[in-house]
């Protein structure tokens, strides 16, 4: 948020003409505390697109007798001169849209405009006057607090937000490509140099393509070879010289047939060398330093990013002939149309040739989850089709059923349109997760360009804020109101917070009535390809059950709200559900916004979009019964099959998880009632479909497992693994624990520590330019991790809380360690200063919060000191680190 003024402190400075006290003077028969707390709670920021002088010379336009017409008046013309001005929002022109008839009118409900015409405004009017009241709605932004951080913009115009434009390449165009071409017929460039140049530099290439400017004359000279050498080179000879070599000397898993990265590298490299001459490079030197930007590139993850402005960092551009008219550089104009060229190029030259060169020969994944999942694999075609084949056979066979696809272009037919997606296939050791990933374009839509792409996409994303999302929302908001009605339920988990918590409320609970822990029992285990499994009658029951008291024709409304960051302006969805549909039309968002809004601690703003999406019983259920029998499937490996499911859902569909986990917890309240009991000291927790039992009775956990193992979960779909089962139960070693969902749980004392070996653990810092951003990053990560469960001496000893402070601060120092080189590369130099105040920031973080949730304040020596070992054992294996290793064991740090 901008800095702004209360809004009492704003009237008093800007119009010192104005008593104070009459501003704030009470009134018997008006609602004095509401106006009190406008005017005291309200933030006012100025804007700076017209000065209030401009409208009192044009305050006649606006024609009111009174404080209600004034804000019409303010409407209407806000809305002719196309304002982005909050108080708008849903608000139509009629003369953009004949349907709309001859008013101007909002066919949702505006709380801001019910808002600013309410009592408190009308009080307000009528003391300042109209004059200023004007000025106060067309050149100000009024935050109303709506909680003890959160604030609501009511009017005035929104924050620009405009579409970052991407600064980093990524590995898309590699990942996840099946062979097109026989290896032996593969060729990579067109015999006209002009579509390569085009490739390049599409926008420049588009303008002058009957007529190449002389600038790009060399690049054409360029290309040319190129081509020439695409056309002599022997692909398939390279690969079989290089990759059929390397043979796995057992096969034990499916990640035995992968290959090696430095395979790949080599391969690349050779491929690389015999199409790109060396004058593509300018010298050896420059050479050099394209091949290690190949090699990172190759070796970052999924998600790592690889910036632009570094693609042509330490290339020394005026020995590249074909970047110019001359080999010398003319002027700084020049330069930069050398730097942009070449930028181009080796952006052209990574994101597409580099992808398009290693996709034709490798299927590129990423590990389903664990250790390993923040790696690139690269299966040779062959292996990849040969392991899958049969697998993605029996998946066919015992859940799809072949079917026909048409496609109607008609409003009605919108969920049916997209309710489609395309199997994808990520390895596990001797399996595989199959994901169906939406397909954003309408099928039989092939040969688009860019600007019919967008144009479905933008449909697509049109059909999931207005259909999906809000109906998702809905079943959501039934599965809360259900809960409450409930007298006793299961905890519904769904992160590891939620689950850390709740097994601290079990700990605490156990002390009240036992004074210790007593002897526990531990049971775990998961569900074999829940989404695959589960019933799809099941699914059907359990919504029904949701609208079960709701009459055929109910009609539900959900709200939708943009909510931002008071720091940070990035723009977020947010939608929730009316729950009392009788007032509708007076609407007010402050009225139970607790329950409205789940925020997080950070302060947001809420801009009422004034949107309002109605929804029939019967539509929802409808939507449902769509994605659960309906959704259909393309086959992977282009033969343009369609698959639709006999049983379970699509994993990764939009509605998919929500309908799994209502399943879920249907069962596990139905057959679970027996661990609520006030006798049974027992706990069950979920999150997705991962199951943990504790328990001061193995009977309990016992009981668990054969209920699980029994009909009514099979018969829902549910199946246990029983091979990740895992029993445990209070030892003598103190140091046992079992692993859950990145947690680690002492079965002796319910000491929760994080897992260090969990894949969550490391953090990637690819796409940050600077020491400074990695910085600022890294602090909101250790925050984040630093969670109170962690820490708080009720929960866990001092010995443990020390523990987990330097498992959390390992895994910053290690992320940093190993991108250590990477930034520098990118920045250019290392600053000791900085980075120790860095570190200093966050031991000053961790002795505040572990003062915040502990009353005894001892041990913030001890932590201190584990914060020096921490760190001094990472950085003493670099000697750039020496004076900052020299500055921490010779400072206390506090």
């Amino acid at each position: 948020m901008e800095n702004g003024q209360s809004f009492i402190d704003y009237l008093i400075c800007k119009y010192p003409e104005l008593d104070a006290k009459l501003l704030l003077k009470s009134s018997v028969f008006e609602k004095s505390d509401e106006y009190l707390r406008l005017l005291h709670e309200s933030i006012i920021v100025e804007e700076t697109v017209a000065t209030h002088e401009d409208y009192n010379y044009r305050y006649h336009l606006f024609e009111a007798n009174s404080h209600v017409e004034l804000v019409d008046s303010v409407i209407a013309h806000l809305i002719r001169e196309n304002s982005s001005n909050t108080l708008v929002n849903g608000y139509h022109d009629p003369s953009s849209n004949s349907v709309w008839g001859s008013k101007i009118f909002n066919p949702y409900v505006s709380f801001q405009v019910n808002f600013l015409k309410n009592e408190s405004w009308n009080r307000l009017f009528n003391r300042i006057g109209k004059i200023r009241f004007l000025n106060l709605v067309l050149t100000t932004k009024c935050f109303i607090k709506i909680s003890d951080v959160n604030y609501m913009q009511l009017f005035g115009l929104l924050p620009s937000f405009k579409s970052k434009i991407s600064e980093s390449l990524s590995k898309s165009r590699m990942l996840y490509k099946n062979q097109t071409k026989v290896i032996n017929s593969l060729r990579f460039f067109s015999d006209e140099p002009l579509d390569l140049i085009e490739d390049i530099v599409p926008r420049e290439t588009f303008k002058y393509r009957r007529n190449l400017p002389k600038k790009f004359r060399p690049l054409k000279r360029l290309c040319n070879q190129i081509i020439h050498n695409d056309s002599k080179c022997n692909y398939s000879s390279i690969y079989k010289e290089i990759c059929t070599s390397f043979q796995p000397k057992t096969i034990k898993t499916n990640f035995d047939y992968v290959t090696e990265i430095s395979v790949v590298i080599r391969f690349v490299l050779i491929v690389t060398g015999k199409i790109f001459p060396l004058n593509t490079w300018g010298t050896p030197k420059n050479k050099s330093e394209v091949i290690k930007k190949i090699v990172r590139f190759i070796k970052a993850g999924k998600n790592d990013k690889f910036l632009k402005d570094q693609l042509i960092s330490s290339i020394q551009l005026s020995h590249i002939y074909w970047l110019g008219k001359t080999s010398e550089i003319t002027s700084k104009q020049d330069y930069k149309l050398r730097v942009s060229l070449f930028s181009s190029f080796m952006e052209w030259f990574l994101s597409v040739y580099i992808c398009k060169l290693v996709g034709s020969f490798w299927y590129v994944t990423e590990v389903s989850h664990g250790i390993l999942s923040k790696d690139i694999l690269h299966y040779p075609h062959n292996e990849w089709k040969r392991i899958t084949n049969k697998w993605l056979n029996d998946y066919v066979k015992n859940y799809l059923v072949e079917t026909t696809v048409s496609v109607e272009f008609n409003e009605t037919s919108a969920f049916k349109k997209y309710n489609i997606g395309r199997l994808r296939l990520l390895p596990k050791s001797n399996d595989f997760r199959a994901l169906c990933i939406p397909i954003k374009q309408i099928i039989g839509s092939n040969n688009l360009n860019k600007k019919e792409k967008e144009t479905q996409k933008f449909q697509y994303l049109n059909h999931m804020n207005n259909n999906i999302r809000p109906i998702r929302e809905l079943l959501l908001q039934k599965e809360r109101d259900k809960l409450r009605l409930d007298k006793k339920s299961h905890p519904r988990c769904f992160s590891l917070r939620d689950i850390a918590h709740n097994i601290c409320l079990f700990k605490h609970d156990l002390i009240n009535k036992y004074t210790h822990i007593p002897k526990l029992f531990m049971l775990k285990f998961d569900m074999k390809h829940c989404f695959d499994n589960v019933s799809q009658d099941r699914i059907l029951k359990s919504v029904e059950e949701l609208f079960a008291e709701d009459s055929s024709d109910k009609v539900y409304y959900i709200r939708q709200f943009v909510e931002s960051s008071v720091f940070k302006q990035e723009l977020k969805k947010q939608r929730y559900v009316i729950k009392n549909e009788s007032n509708v039309q007076e609407y007010n968002i402050l009225e139970g916004q607790c329950s409205n809004f789940q925020f997080n601690r950070s302060p947001k703003i809420i801009v009422d979009k004034a949107k309002t999406f109605r929804f029939r019983k019967s539509q929802v259920l409808e939507t449902v019964r769509e994605h659960v029998f309906h959704s259909t499937m393309v086959s992977p490996n282009n033969t343009e099959k369609y698959f639709r499911r006999t049983k379970g859902v699509f994993q990764g569909l939009p509605l998919s998880a929500t309908l799994c986990n209502l399943v879920y917890n249907s069962l596990v309240d139905e057959n679970f009632q027996f661990l609520l009991n006030d006798n049974s000291d027992s706990i069950l927790l979920r999150l997705v479909d991962d199951f943990l039992v504790i328990s001061t009775d193995r009977s309990q956990c016992q009981k668990v497992y054969d209920i699980v193992l029994g009909q009514e979960f099979q018969s829902s779909g549910a199946f246990v693994n029983t091979s990740k089962t895992y029993w445990a139960e209070t030892t003598m070693d103190l140091e046992d624990s079992i692993k859950f969902v990145g947690l680690k749980i002492n079965p002796s004392t319910l000491e929760i520590s994080p897992d260090a070996d969990s894949n969550s653990s490391f953090i990637s810092l690819s796409k940050y330019k600077s020491f400074k951003s990695v910085y600022l990053y890294l602090q909101w990560c250790y925050k984040v991790r630093l969670a109170d469960h962690f820490i708080k001496l009720e929960l866990v000893s001092f010995k443990a809380a020390l523990k987990n402070i330097a498992i959390i601060l390992n895994a910053i120092i290690e992320s940093y360690y190993v991108h250590f080189k990477e930034i520098l590369m990118r920045s250019g130099e290392f600053d000791e200063q900085p980075f120790q105040e860095f570190l200093l920031s966050l031991l000053h973080m961790t002795l505040r919060k572990y003062q915040l949730v502990n009353p005894n304040k001892a041990g913030m020596e001890e932590i201190s000191t584990m914060f020096r070992k921490v760190i001094i054992s990472k950085l003493s294996k670099n000697s750039v680190f020496q004076n900052t290793n020299s500055w921490l064991e010779n400072s206390r740090m506090l």
